[in-house]
């Protein structure tokens, strides 16, 4: 039993063993010095004082000793077995999320090949999905390649699958802190990015929950800015269960460690079968109607208006998007706008690169970041 012990604790870190104390209510009443270690006090309810030593160091002979004699303390103050606790102080430093499928080809805890394939490349795209819309809201991401969204993946997790049909369970580290003053007085700044996915997460899995009960279209743009993309719908569709009265669950439980500064509109977010045609079409919708960025506009100058060239002004221009000629109009500071004078005045072919939104009465284009003129136009 020993043996099992020490094998057990030597997969814990001092600094998620010295969390895990404090939110059970013990103190550090002393440090040793060089951070060999310290001591712990606990008070029961009855007013008896236990104390234990936390090694900080691994590398010292007596570590292991120590940390069973602890152990063996929490053991008898907490009464449960030594699993439990270690199982515990494991997940006491991250955020736990599942995501189950329920129908009858789960029941038994077991699924098709083809399908838990498709499972976790959904969960992954969805955690992926949710990053992005993090760091900046859209409704399509073409690539998904933020640095921060991918480390903060890479830094996640599977855990072991859990009963209750079909679960799969994931992992989100939090980062570690140093504690000073309150034991809690870190937790107290800016919420850290792995919490913020979370919240984006759970946020945008609501707001699409609701706008799946309307049964159309309609809302969905309105959700973009909680994190709903064509990103994480599609990843969702990978998840669906095969049987026709199955369910997608997709809860969170919060690392006890770390207190919730806002809380979630549900911890956990349902979807039936039903809905996930619908869905599909939210994909194709949210595709079709994403902001092209860098996209590169070509066209005759039809129209300028401004009272003052001097501090920019309207440009309106003829293209052709999609085998149909087009009046797409935007402003543009007077740097560039003199450009569009020029072309307008020579009758020039004018160009210009910014972000191409489609919407319900045609296109706009917005955050125009240059232009030129390409050449001039023979009309004799």
């Amino acid at each position: 039993m020993i043996t099992e012990w020490k094998n057990l604790i030597s997969t814990l870190k001092p600094s998620e063993i010295s969390m895990y104390l404090q939110t059970k209510g013990w103190r550090k009443v002393y440090n040793y010095e060089h951070n060999y270690g310290s001591i712990w006090r606990f008070t029961s309810l009855n007013e008896e004082e236990v104390e234990v030593i936390l090694p900080h160091n691994q590398v010292l002979k007596d570590y292991k000793i120590r940390m069973i004699e602890l152990f063996k303390s929490l053991e008898v103050i907490e009464n449960r077995s030594m699993g439990s606790i270690i199982n515990e102080i494991n997940l006491s430093g991250v955020d736990v999320l599942r995501f189950r499928i329920a129908s009858n080809e789960t029941y038994s805890g077991t699924m098709p090949l083809i399908q838990a394939t498709s499972l976790t490349k959904g969960v992954e795209n969805t955690i992926l999905a949710a990053a992005c819309s993090t760091i900046t809201p859209k409704s399509y991401f073409p690539r998904m390649a933020y640095n921060e969204a991918r480390d903060y993946l890479n830094g996640c997790r599977m855990g072991q699958t859990e009963r209750g049909s079909y679960i799969i369970t994931v992992l989100s580290p939090l980062k570690t802190v140093s504690y000073a003053g309150s034991i809690f007085s870190e937790f107290e700044q800016d919420e850290i990015f792995e919490r913020r996915v979370l919240f984006t997460l759970f946020n945008s899995l609501y707001h699409l929950r609701t706008a799946l009960s309307n049964g159309t279209e309609v809302g969905i743009e309105e959700t973009i800015s909680t994190g709903v993309s064509a990103n994480l719908c599609e990843a969702l569709t990978l998840m669906q269960p095969e049987n026709e009265v199955g369910k997608l669950e997709i809860g969170v439980s919060w690392a006890p460690i770390r207190p919730l500064q806002r809380e979630i509109p549900q911890r956990k977010v349902i979807f039936e079968k039903s809905t996930f045609s619908l869905i599909k079409d939210y994909v194709k919708y949210l595709r079709y109607t994403a902001p092209i960025e860098e996209f590169e506009l070509k066209g005759i100058v039809k129209k300028l208006d401004s009272t003052d060239a001097s501090r920019g002004g309207r440009v309106s221009i003829i293209t052709n998007i999609e085998n149909k000629d087009r009046i797409i109009s935007f402003d543009l500071p007077a740097t560039l706008y003199q450009t569009a004078v020029t072309a307008h005045f020579n009758r020039s072919l004018f160009s210009c690169v910014g972000t191409l939104t489609k919407e319900s009465k045609g296109y706009t284009l917005s955050n125009v970041t240059s232009v030129k003129i390409e050449n001039e136009l023979d009309f004799d």
